[in-house]
């Protein structure tokens, strides 16, 4: 994104580091191999994950390919950041996986079933750019898992900034489940979606929950298997 290379220029710049700029993941790998064993070479590389032509972990991939520029560092900058999010950046090569934080967005959601029941009606809430937050009980694997395809289809999980799923309690394995576990509806999930998904907020029908300002813009950094969701006081 043209707006985060600027911030990005003038960050760096500051700290005294000659910064070369691209626009996407090819155009990097062109300018790498046209600088391969001159003089010049580069430190320090940070790449995005999403990018046009080449993502991030083909970038890294194609590098270690063709053996280009070994003794350069490797920072991959995503949104996304589960710990296999963070596996496969080490296995293409990079030496540290950042996260990015995502700053004011709204947060909303609430039980996924009741939530799930207003896709197409006057009644769903028109939220692009938030944390959406579900939860939900006695629903099990598979239903759990139609639901969230139904948001999915509707995109209304794509325009959000992140996922985050609360308790799902109170349901008992059947034999027609046949071993499906909420945690294999996560794991697909997350195949499905190009932002965050994390689990096990303290949130829904259980005894001890935290409380959520709903409706306000809150901030969230994910860092690992931690994350951090915070917002400020109103004035």
């Amino acid at each position: 994104h043209e707006t985060n290379r600027s911030v990005l220029e003038n960050m760096l710049g500051a700290w005294g580091m000659s910064v070369t700029l691209v626009e996407d993941g090819q155009q990097a790998l062109e300018l790498l191999r046209e600088g391969d064993g001159q003089a010049h070479c580069f430190d320090l590389a940070l790449v995005d994950m999403h990018m046009p032509r080449l993502d991030g972990l083909g970038l890294a991939q194609a590098l270690q390919a063709e053996r280009l520029h070994p003794q350069m560092k490797l920072i991959l900058l995503s949104s996304m950041s589960s710990p296999d999010d963070a596996r496969s950046a080490h296995k293409a090569g990079f030496h540290r996986f950042v996260a990015k934080p995502v700053r004011k967005a709204v947060l909303w959601g609430g039980n996924l079933a009741v939530l799930t029941s207003l896709v197409g009606t006057p009644y769903f809430p028109q939220v692009t750019g938030g944390v959406l937050v579900l939860e939900d009980i006695a629903e099990h694997p598979y239903r759990v898992e139609r639901m969230l395809t139904q948001l999915l289809h509707a995109g209304v999980l794509a325009r959000q900034k992140a996922i985050v799923l609360g308790q799902f309690t109170q349901y008992q394995l059947a034999p027609n489940d046949k071993g499906y576990k909420l945690q294999t509806a996560v794991g697909w999930l997350r195949g499905k979606l190009k932002v965050p998904v994390l689990q096990n907020l303290p949130m829904g029908h259980v005894p001890t929950k935290v409380v959520l300002p709903f409706g306000m813009p809150v901030d969230l950094l994910v860092e690992g298997r931690d994350a951090l969701l915070y917002w400020g006081h109103p004035r």
